[in-house]
């Protein structure tokens, strides 16, 4: 039985997304102060929910993890105001390594197993697909899905 399972047993009342946001909360608010407890409530999002966010990465207002299990997010990615992003999915340097990280604009939807590698921008209001990979720019009011993803249809 998993650690979520047992939490939801043990505290009926308690929903995993929002305990989720709550620490994602508390370890962006103790990383702007540069406070050594964000590493308490980075392991508790670890060890719990199997989330790994990176040092400086910046989570906007009103993000909203519907199944928080194993998101990985890596350092200086940037996450506007809005989104949603379900579970499986990763956010980080593309394969040669160049540092560069992504950047999700508001209200984005981005669906499990999705994978968002390198200096990309996903632009407003578009939505990329289960399982895509984007190597590339996604324009604003975009479906885009496929690997590597590319624009199935404007919204």
């Amino acid at each position: 039985m998993s650690v979520v399972n047992l939490m939801i047993k043990a505290f009926p009342n308690i929903v995993p997304e929002y305990y989720a946001r709550h620490l994602i909360d508390r370890y962006i608010y103790w990383n702007r102060k540069n406070s050594g407890i964000k590493y308490y409530f980075s392991r508790k999002l670890l060890l719990i929910f199997n989330i790994s966010i990176g040092k400086n990465a910046q989570i906007g207002n009103g993000v909203s993890f519907p199944h928080p299990q194993n998101i990985i997010i890596g350092d200086n990615v940037v996450i506007e105001d809005n989104c949603v992003i379900y579970h499986n999915t990763t956010f980080g340097i593309d394969a040669i390594g160049k540092g560069q990280y992504p950047r999700i604009e508001k209200n984005c939807v981005i669906y499990c197993g999705a994978m968002i590698l390198g200096d990309v921008v996903v632009g407003h209001d578009s939505i990329i697909a289960a399982g895509a990979v984007v190597t590339k720019s996604v324009d604003c009011n975009t479906l885009a899905g496929g690997v590597p993803a590319r624009t199935i249809k404007k919204l």
